[in-house]
């Protein structure tokens, strides 16, 4: 078990409740988490680890983290390669000069748009490739929140991400435990547990409208 502190073994608690709502998870499930190395990806990667444990699913946990090699280097994921291996927990890192494809030419206009697109597309075909039927991804209410008011303001419309996306050409659905668990809480539990949060090396990261 990873769960260390009351707000780890909270947010665990919350996303045990969305999971059964959602119906996210079915027996015998594996999911892929989108590791990033954030602390979203990491409370998650966390949480659904501990509740493959003792939740009557039989589900298994498997992580990927996209290296989208930022200034044409190699990104460093030894953290959470060594916090994986610990964990018992499938772990593969895919590198593709994303980057360079995105903000190459200087432009970042829709960048955040297309790079989450981007990722989204690595990370289905590497659930097929892994035999996964899920992708978990790490957004949370704080999240969700601010989509809504990005595509009210932006689009004129009332629209949000939904906590369960089935892509029937793939066979994959993307799921997001976390997506009623507040920020602050995410981010105590993660320090409260220690997690090897790294450092986003994105151009964007503290800029964009987000």
């Amino acid at each position: 078990m990873i769960a260390s502190g009351r707000y780890l073994r909270r947010v665990e608690g919350g996303m045990r409740k969305t999971i059964q709502k959602y119906s996210m998870i079915a027996p015998g499930d594996r999911v892929l988490v989108g590791l990033s190395g954030g602390k979203d990806s990491l409370v998650l990667l966390a949480g659904l680890k501990d509740l493959s444990e003792y939740l009557p699913l039989g589900f298994s946990v498997a992580a990927v983290t996209l290296d989208m090699r930022f200034g044409g280097v190699d990104g460093d994921f030894a953290a959470l390669e060594r916090f994986c291996e610990e964990h018992d927990i499938k772990y593969r890192i895919v590198r593709a000069d994303i980057a360079q494809l995105l903000f190459g030419t200087g432009s970042k206009k829709n960048a955040c748009f297309r790079c989450a697109s981007v990722r989204r597309a690595v990370l289905v075909n590497a659930a097929k490739e892994l035999g996964c039927s899920c992708v978990a991804l790490g957004h949370n209410a704080d999240d969700a929140a601010q989509t809504v008011l990005m595509n009210l303001l932006g689009n004129g419309e009332f629209s949000c991400f939904e906590p369960v996306t089935y892509y029937p050409d793939s066979g994959v659905q993307i799921i997001r435990p976390l997506v009623y668990e507040r920020e602050r809480d995410v981010v105590s539990a993660a320090k409260e547990a220690r997690l090897p949060v790294i450092e986003s090396r994105c151009p964007n990261d503290g800029t964009s409208l987000r």
